[in-house]
């Protein structure tokens, strides 16, 4: 668990390393889990180093990893940084070449934080992930989102190849905190702060957990409603056949005796029951992410 200078560290830059986090025996099964789950989605789609993997380690082929979401040391330093939670994913990933300036948030107003472990060493010119300290602030995170070429436009999957060949030659351009890690070591930070990466090779393994905060302003709440139907409806898995259409049925069917996962289902099943602009606010999408604004500006944008 993080102590008070941890959390006023995270609170002021966005971010947090935490060091030799897992054992040596743990880190030999979430390697085994990751390999296990790698090699069933080759066998629908070969792994090339072209082509990020992305796979959800939820269920009971990955037993550790689907754990960590309840395990205190995560659950417990999210609730720590944000109060009461929601659990959201646990993922693994094949990531392949640069990433892009960019942050995880939907919106703003949909906060968390992700905790990501690298199963390489990763250095600054091999692929460790950069931030730049204090952008989940939101002067600070706003002023980002308005900068050629740092904001959603540019990293949007729609971005055009002008933009993408902008977007990556500024990943080295803008001042950051280059977060070097070991095999073992937890990055935790704030879905809003800005991260990317530079040089890495093209299949490095990471595995994260994700907690969304449990939402208390209007404008939190707005955002949440997209979120949890995403969470609670069959989708489409076309690209990426080895997960699973739903996540009902495979992570949250097994509820009995485990009460933070049945808390974080019902708060599921609640936001995404709620109508859309009933709080006076709407979340309308820009660029990729959704910002909120009056329902009467949406009414305005409508008749034009």
């Amino acid at each position: 668990m993080i102590d008070d200078n941890q959390i006023q560290y995270f609170n002021t830059f966005g971010f947090l390393i935490l060091r030799n986090f897992f054992t040596a025996s743990e880190l030999e099964t979430i390697r085994a889990e990751f390999e296990h789950r790698s090699q069933i989605a080759s066998s629908y789609d070969p792994f090339d180093g072209t082509k990020r993997h992305n796979m959800l380690m939820m269920d009971d082929e990955t037993p550790f990893l689907s754990s960590l979401m309840e395990d205190d040391r995560f659950a417990g330093t999210a609730e720590r940084l944000f109060g009461e939670v929601i659990g959201a994913f646990v993922d693994g990933d094949r990531h392949v070449g640069d990433s892009v300036w960019h942050y995880d948030a939907g919106g703003y107003d949909a906060g968390g934080v992700k905790f990501a472990t690298y199963l390489q060493p990763l250095r600054a010119d091999s692929g460790a992930l950069r931030v730049i300290p204090g952008s989940h602030q939101r002067l600070w995170h706003d002023e980002l989102n308005e900068l050629e070429p740092t904001g959603p436009r540019w990293s949007r999957e729609a971005a055009t190849p002008a933009e993408k060949a902008l977007a990556g030659a500024a990943i080295d351009k803008i001042p950051a905190y280059v977060c070097e890690t070991d095999p073992g070591d937890v990055i935790a930070f704030d879905l809003r702060t800005f991260h990317a990466s530079s040089g890495g090779d093209h299949d490095r393994h990471m595995c994260s957990v994700t907690f969304y905060i449990h939402p208390r302003t209007l404008e939190e709440i707005e955002l949440m409603v997209p979120q949890a139907r995403g969470w609670m409806r069959e989708r489409d898995n076309t690209k990426q056949p080895w997960n699973p259409k739903s996540l009902v049925d495979w992570w949250a069917c097994d509820l009995k005796d485990r009460p933070r996962r049945k808390l974080w289902f019902e708060r599921m099943q609640h936001f995404s029951k709620l109508r859309e602009g009933q709080n006076g606010v709407r979340a309308v999408a820009v660029n990729g992410k959704l910002k909120i604004v009056p329902v009467e500006a949406t009414h305005e944008m409508e008749i034009r």
